[in-house]
């Protein structure tokens, strides 16, 4: 849909130009492919390093985002309603409702994952302040099975007790949440494609991609 080249801000400081983020640049992608088909709906995936707050927020309209939510991040209830008007600002958020890494240890009330056998699923509604403040989101969250093992030799880190992706399209079921998130990978996949275009490989390589 788009290309826009990144700089380190060193880089950027040579040529006399504005740093932008990645992020930022995926936004300002996303903000002209919004304003060349208005109304249209669109769906932007967002890989961790996407669900960012410059990327996030006042979104174009008929936008939504599903990507990554990181398993250490806070969701949290919506603001109570207050019983009466008091001084002060009101309050932006409401009680914590957990981490996915913690719900996935604490929680109850799952359901079994639909693809995957083993792992569980479950969605809360929550907001996530820190990256999109006053935006409602749905952020579903997979427990995996405690036997779950890569199959690969070698040292490695232990696995996650879960892992969590988001939309901003509420209506979405857990399902299709799901399902949207792997598309995903569609995009890696191309993004490793396209750069091998610019780059000669060499017969190995060229043997991997037939």
């Amino acid at each position: 849909m788009g290309l826009a080249r990144y700089r380190k801000p060193d880089q950027a400081k040579a040529r006399n130009v504005p740093s932008r983020s990645r992020s930022q640049l995926a936004r300002a992608i996303l903000d002209v492919v919004a304003e060349q088909v208005p109304g249209r709906p669109i769906r932007a995936l967002a890989e961790g390093g996407y669900a960012t707050k410059d990327s996030g927020r006042a979104l174009p309209a008929s936008t939504y985002v599903v990507g990554r939510f990181p398993i250490s991040a806070k969701l949290s209830e919506l603001p109570p309603t207050p019983p009466q008007k008091r001084r002060g600002a009101p309050r932006k958020k409401g009680d914590l409702i957990g981490p996915p890494q913690l719900l996935a240890k604490t929680a109850t009330g799952w359901a079994s994952h639909p693809t995957e056998v083993g792992a569980a699923v479950q969605a809360w509604g929550g907001l996530w302040p820190s990256v999109l403040s006053g935006q409602l989101i749905r952020v579903v969250v997979v427990r995996y099975a405690a036997t779950r093992c890569l199959n690969t030799p070698g040292p490695r880190k232990p696995l996650p007790v879960g892992e969590a992706c988001f939309t901003t399209a509420l209506p979405l079921s857990i399902d299709a949440i799901l399902r949207e998130y792997r598309d995903r990978w569609a995009v890696e996949v191309f993004q490793r494609l396209s750069g091998n275009l610019f780059t000669p490989l060499n017969r190995d390589q060229a043997a991997s991609l037939r």
